[in-house]
This record gives structure tokens, C-alpha cells and sequence, in this order.
């Protein structure tokens, strides 16, 4: 996903659309490696214009990680549709240490978009991802997936506790 910015330089005000698909490596997401199911699709436009690189893009693809409360896999297809603002940074530059993260070296002949496309596409996710609303989650006790039925566990719980009984035989008396 190369941005020819020495094209977009030479033509300050111009728009340049572009359409690029392109596969990406799994990403650290959290301190867990999160999958792109799907190649990520970027298409716009970009133009350069007073030291400014702006972009317009349309993002889709499909990310693969956990439900928060069951542990399952679960897909999440993201679609986004962002404006960039990468600034160029002075000629007298800090050596290769850029001032921002979205800015760019002077005299830099080429971009790759493909790792702000995975932030923006890693940002889009909840906090905490459900593989469906109504998920149950695990029990804490044994860790079963709630989603696929009642555990023993569960079943003992509903009982009461033992050790409550005759707690629970002072609050009834009292009523």
C-alpha cells in the first residue's frame, strides 16, 4: 500500500485516487496476536498540498480475536471511512525521529499505508469484544462456556451454599 509522495509533490492540489488489497501479518493486540481473516481493502484519495499530505480512505476488512467473557473466536468485520493528515516534517529535520506520529520525513519518495490502515482498523474494535450480546461467559469455578448449557457448578449454586443455610433460615424467620 505505497503512496508515491514524490507524485503527489509534483502536483500540489491534485487528486490522486488509489485501490490497493493487500494481506497483513497478524498484529500484537494487548499482549495477543490478532488476525486479519480478510486481506485489507484501502480506496481513496490523496493530495498534497502546503507541506500536508491529506488522505481520504475507505477501510475494509475482518479481524479475528476473543470474546471478553467466553474466551471463543469471533470475527469482526470493520468497514471505516477516514480522513489522514500526515505533515511534513521540516528539512532540518530530528535526524529520522519524527515530531508526530502522523507525519513523514522530508524528502520521503514513498509511504506505506498499510500499517496506519491496521491501527485505525485495530482502534475501531470494542473494548471488550462479545461473540454475541447475550453472551454467559465462563463459570469461575470450572470453566465451562455458560453459552452451551448449565454446569454443575451453576446447578449447586442454585441450591445455596451450605454453609448459608442457616443464615438464610434467620432473614425467612424474620420476615
Amino acid at each position: 500500500m505505497n503512496l508515491d509522495i514524490r507524485q503527489l509533490k509534483n502536483s500540489p492540489g491534485q487528486n490522486f485516487p488509489f485501490d490497493w488489497t493487500e494481506e497483513s501479518e497478524p498484529v500484537d493486540h494487548k499482549g495477543q496476536p490478532l488476525k486479519l481473516t480478510r486481506p485489507v481493502h484501502a480506496r481513496g484519495k490523496a493530495l498534497y498540498q502546503s507541506g500536508v499530505l491529506h488522505i481520504q480512505l475507505d477501510l475494509e476488512t475482518e479481524l479475528e480475536t476473543e470474546c471478553s467473557r467466553c474466551l471463543t473466536s469471533v470475527r469482526i468485520p470493520v468497514k471505516l471511512h477516514e480522513f489522514l493528515e500526515f505533515i511534513e516534517e521540516p528539512k532540518e529535520g530530528m535526524n529520522h525521529v519524527l515530531i508526530e506520529e502522523y507525519s513523514f520525513e522530508h524528502g520521503l519518495d514513498e509511504m506505506d499505508l498499510l500499517p496506519y490502515a491496521t491501527k485505525l482498523a485495530i482502534s475501531s474494535l470494542d473494548i471488550k469484544p462479545l461473540c454475541r450480546p447475550d453472551c454467559q461467559g465462563l463459570c469461575p469455578t470450572c470453566g465451562k462456556d455458560l453459552n452451551q448449557g448449565i454446569c454443575k457448578c451453576a446447578l449447586a449454586a442454585e441450591k445455596g451454599d451450605p454453609r448459608l443455610k442457616r443464615l438464610k433460615e434467620l432473614l425467612s424467620s424474620q420476615e
